[in-house]
């Protein structure tokens, strides 16, 4: 049995939920979800974005959609998320709220200017929220995004017509090591969107592309800058391919990687990558470098 929570008496603006100081509007939110021991994650990153002067918009029911914003000098953005219990918001708390990018951004820093990054591909794109921070560090950059789950994608294209990216950055594929068709399968971690898996096992028309063929298909003739991947243990089949390996080497100048080590042995994926790209670990991710990148150069 789950643990009842009282949510305490109102004051002034705010009230205090497990400790965490909760904007007024969101009491009723807060009353129908805080019987789920999992709901003071989702709430508590609603409230620091509220502390830092995001904007906190809940649909009429509060079960569609969840609207936060923000317009200050430092971050103009729109972003549609969906409620508890979606796994949107904590999603959005790890990227904006806690930097989850931040030491990825100051790599790059040691190393070129920001103005230098051109193209982005980001595979496992989620809801769009990885490409919209990027997008706001980068100003020169083009962006292709690849996103299999159907729903999340729409969430995407949504959030990138909302802040100035045409929806067409956006790919309903999947990345995978072969070309394919599936279908998305929920039994990997929490089962919630952002562990969503693509699963060729499963009959789907949801196609899968290799990388490579991205490559060919979206930057053919140009470097990537950057490579951001998380895309739920696929990446070891992906990256254990000498062919892809090679690639990376003449194509890719800086790795973001999400590494799930419930899908194979760490150790072995970062040698692999270590013969071309100077390999850090800082908190869930996996940062390379590539020594050669002084050939990478755009036209």
């Amino acid at each position: 049995m789950k643990p009842q929570v009282k949510v305490c008496t109102h004051e002034g603006e705010s009230f205090i939920f497990e400790g965490i100081q909760v904007p007024t509007h969101l009491h009723s939110y807060v009353a129908k979800y805080n019987s789920n021991s999992n709901f003071k994650y989702h709430i508590y990153y609603l409230s620091m974005a509220w502390l830092q002067g995001w904007r906190i918009k809940l649909s009429e029911d509060v079960s569609t959609n969840i609207c936060i914003e923000s317009s200050t000098s430092e971050i103009s953005l729109s972003l549609k998320l969906r409620p508890f219990p979606s796994s949107d918001v904590e999603a959005f708390g790890h990227i904006f709220i806690n930097n989850h990018f931040k030491p990825f951004i100051d790599t790059i820093r040691q190393t070129s200017p920001l103005t230098d990054i051109r193209h982005i591909f980001d595979f496992g794109a989620y809801v769009g929220l990885s490409s919209l921070f990027f997008y706001r560090e980068f100003p020169n950059m083009k962006l292709t995004a690849f996103e299999p789950d159907r729903e999340s994608y729409d969430i995407l294209k949504t959030n990138f017509t909302r802040n100035g990216l045409a929806a067409s950055a956006g790919q309903n594929v999947a990345v995978w090591h072969e070309s394919t068709t599936g279908d998305i399968a929920d039994d990997f971690r929490d089962g919630r969107a952002w562990s969503l898996q693509f699963d060729p096992k499963k009959k789907g028309a949801l196609q899968a592309i290799t990388l490579p063929q991205s490559i060919e298909q979206f930057a053919s003739n140009q470097p990537i800058d950057i490579i951001k991947m998380d895309i739920e243990g696929a990446e070891y089949k992906i990256l254990s391919d000498s062919n892809v390996l090679e690639l990376l080497r003449h194509k890719v100048r800086y790795l973001c990687l999400e590494i799930h080590d419930e899908m194979g042995p760490r150790t072995e994926l970062l040698n692999a990558l270590s013969k071309t790209f100077s390999i850090s670990e800082v908190g869930e991710h996996t940062l390379g470098v590539n020594r050669f990148m002084g050939n990478l150069l755009h036209a």
